[in-house]
């Protein structure tokens, strides 16, 4: 069975005028850590696809502007350093397609769960030791990244399939609008507008590339 298209209109709009309520800020705090684990997630997979090894990964704030980092040695940092936010865009469309199929609901919550698990031992556990000075960082977004897992298991289990694809649907509308958003604050950040610019993709790619970092 498929979900109306209507569905998927209703769930935008309605994630676009609940997100500017403060009533709901606390439902949208876990949201932007699971986009933030995807963005960082797609960051370490496109390191490890192209030849390189993470060193570690976090996907809590650093105090100074970073809402998570992935360290990476080698691969391409050409193709890695830009998939933090196309890799976000991916996945909220993924998401997004399969949601619409309720056969894949369940699945795919599973997938997500399991793409986490995954992430927390292949790339946050090694922070441990490769990265100590981020070893809090690191502590926290491990317990972060499991209890995140578990919410998604729980819910291909127990949640109603209506209301599992529903959950799917927003996490995916979600997941494709924080992509676009985040990249309007990252040109804002890169033109300075946000106080003294740190390091960021833009500025990364800048360094690799010689391109300037706005563009």
């Amino acid at each position: 069975r498929k979900v109306p298209f209507l569905l998927l209109v209703v769930v935008t709009i309605a994630s676009l005028v609940l997100s500017d309520m403060q009533v709901f800020s606390i439902i949208y705090s876990p949201i932007q850590t699971f986009t933030t684990a995807l963005h960082e997630i797609g960051h370490a997979l496109f390191c490890s696809l192209t030849g390189g090894s993470v060193t570690g990964m976090t996907i809590v704030s650093d105090g100074a502007g970073h809402g998570g980092l992935t360290f990476g040695l080698g691969g391409s940092h050409f193709i890695y350093g830009q998939t933090g936010y196309l890799g976000t865009t991916l996945f909220g469309c993924i998401m997004l397609w399969l949601g619409r199929r309720q056969s894949f609901t369940r699945p795919v919550l599973v997938g997500l769960g399991v793409l986490l698990l995954a992430s927390v031992f292949f790339y946050m556990m090694p922070g441990l030791y490769n990265k100590p000075e981020y070893s809090g960082q690191i502590m926290s977004s491990m317990v972060i990244g499991v209890l995140m897992a578990a919410a998604l298991f729980a819910g291909a289990k127990w949640l109603p399939l209506q209301v599992a694809s529903l959950v799917l649907l927003f996490l995916g509308v979600q997941t494709a609008l924080n992509a676009l958003h985040d990249i309007v604050v990252l040109a804002q950040i890169t033109l300075g507008m946000h106080g003294p610019a740190s390091f960021s993709d833009a500025t990364n790619m800048a360094q690799e590339t010689g391109i300037p970092a706005i563009v």
